[in-house]
């Protein structure tokens, strides 16, 4: 079964209106492209969520879109895009009438809405690879170790250790917003939560799993009220 995770009750007028009818249009967009869908999600932090899966059942992108539609304001959207940069892969932005301020950076996506109309307006560009310090580049990488006189050698194995710490906490992410289909953790990834929860007494004193959702807790940050 998969996620949808909408609020048991959305008012019938206003901005609620207006987002329902844009979620309603974004979803099989993004369906029709291969990916699973969730909306509201992560004690509604994020208004969607698509995730594509590969068959070997790898994560290969999370994508957070949060969504303005012709009744919504545009005055917190600076500080909810700033969320979605440090939890997904992509980010989009779905406008229905508004212009994008030009304070958005330029990695994010753009999809425009109109009456029935969904278009691509500017494609997403991956975040992780580039600003998050658990998915180092390669070279970044390389320069550490270069200069380092202890880990030199052990290239290889501290990039294989990195990689899981990643794909377990993207994994993580996954099972908290889709959580009624979640994916297995491999045994490598049993064995970090299970080094982690003897280290700490539990993985919850750990400050990364604050909001619940679901039957998992997850997601850096605090919880915004508002639009």
């Amino acid at each position: 079964m998969e996620s949808i995770g909408r609020h048991e009750e959305l008012c019938s007028s206003g901005w609620h209106a207006s987002e329902r009818r844009v979620e309603n249009l974004i979803t099989p967009y993004f369906r029709e492209r291969g990916y699973k869908v969730a909306s509201h999600c992560l004690q509604d932090q994020a208004d969607m969520v698509a995730a594509e899966i590969s068959h070997g059942a790898k994560i290969e992108t999370i994508i957070g879109i949060e969504i303005k539609s012709e009744d919504d304001t545009m005055k917190r959207l600076n500080n909810q895009i700033a969320q979605y940069i440090h939890i997904f892969d992509l980010v989009y932005i779905v406008l229905e009438a508004q212009e994008l301020p030009a304070s958005i950076p330029p990695f994010v996506g753009i999809i425009r809405v109109s009456d029935d109309h969904v278009a691509m307006e500017r494609e997403a560009h991956q975040i992780g690879k580039t600003l998050f310090p658990w998915c180092f580049t390669d070279a970044g990488l390389a320069r550490t170790i270069k200069t380092s006189n202890g880990i030199k050698n052990r290239y290889m194995e501290l990039k294989a250790y990195l990689s899981v710490l990643d794909d377990l906490r993207r994994k993580l992410l996954y099972n908290c917003i889709f959580w009624d289909d979640p994916l297995p953790l491999t045994e490598q990834e049993k064995a970090v939560v299970d080094f982690i929860e003897k280290r700490s007494g539990a993985i919850s004193e750990l400050g990364l799993f604050e909001h619940k959702c679901g039957r998992v807790s997850i997601a850096p940050g605090e919880r915004s009220h508002g639009r």
